[in-house]
């Protein structure tokens, strides 16, 4: 009998059989897996206005064009609200709390913060105003709608009536004068001229001044309403 030749026999390649694996795994403890999240703070812009919220730590950091902003957060968060220029920050609602452009909340669980903008409405007062019978200084300032002296946004020429009064004679005339609050200004002086009348020297004399118009270098005039009226005199007796 011939041996067989090495290439009689069938050649069987090994990929040709499947190969299987398995493993056991025994778990001999009890695991416990916890998954942290950090609380959320959310900030939103309410009013007419515009402004910028930003946090410390960074996270917030909302422009003129946004309305709400949110940032995981994990402690104390202190929140800035700055007003853009034409517009007031007026205060903090929800989790904030208070009229302060700087305030802190703790995000130890999600909050919510709303800040409030509202377009500037300016005037003027006087300053002082009401009775007084010192020598000044006097002027005009101007203020927010809200009351807070605030710079012009452009030229403001103010007219004030001036009335002089005798305690022997009454009214003894009377007169316009304007004063201008330069843009960027918060404030002018203005000078003050006590009346005089011959035929009752012995006697105080009151000089009124009363603030009659405040109108600004575009035309626009504004609205001394928003201002109690009081506040428009100033009465001096000399």
């Amino acid at each position: 009998m011939l041996p067989r030749h090495p290439l009689m026999f069938p050649i069987v390649h090994p990929l040709m059989f499947p190969i299987v694996s398995t493993t056991d795994v025994s778990v001999t403890v009890s695991l416990t897996c916890t998954a942290a999240f950090d609380a959320m703070l959310t900030v939103t812009k309410n009013g007419g206005g515009t402004g910028t919220i930003t946090s410390v730590p960074a996270g917030i950091s909302c422009g003129p064009a946004c309305a709400v902003a949110t940032a995981p957060f994990d402690g104390s968060v202190q929140v800035t609200a700055v007003a853009e220029a034409g517009s007031v920050f007026l205060g903090w609602s929800g989790d904030c709390v208070g009229t302060a452009g700087v305030v802190s909340v703790n995000v130890d669980v999600n909050k919510n913060c709303g800040a409030r903008f509202e377009l500037a409405r300016h005037t003027v007062r006087l300053r002082p105003f009401g009775p007084e019978s010192g020598a000044g200084p006097y002027s005009v300032e101007v203020v927010s709608a809200s009351f807070v002296v605030t710079p012009a946004p452009e030229d403001i020429t103010v007219t004030l009536l001036r009335e002089v009064i005798s305690q022997c004679s009454g009214p003894l005339f009377s007169s316009n004068r304007t004063v201008t609050i330069a843009q960027g200004q918060t404030a002018a002086a203005y000078n003050f001229n006590a009346g005089h009348d011959p035929a009752c020297s012995s006697l105080p004399i009151t000089t009124r001044y009363r603030v009659t118009s405040a109108v600004l270098a575009s035309g626009t005039p504004l609205d001394l309403s928003l201002v109690p009226s009081q506040e428009l005199v100033l009465t001096v007796f000399r």
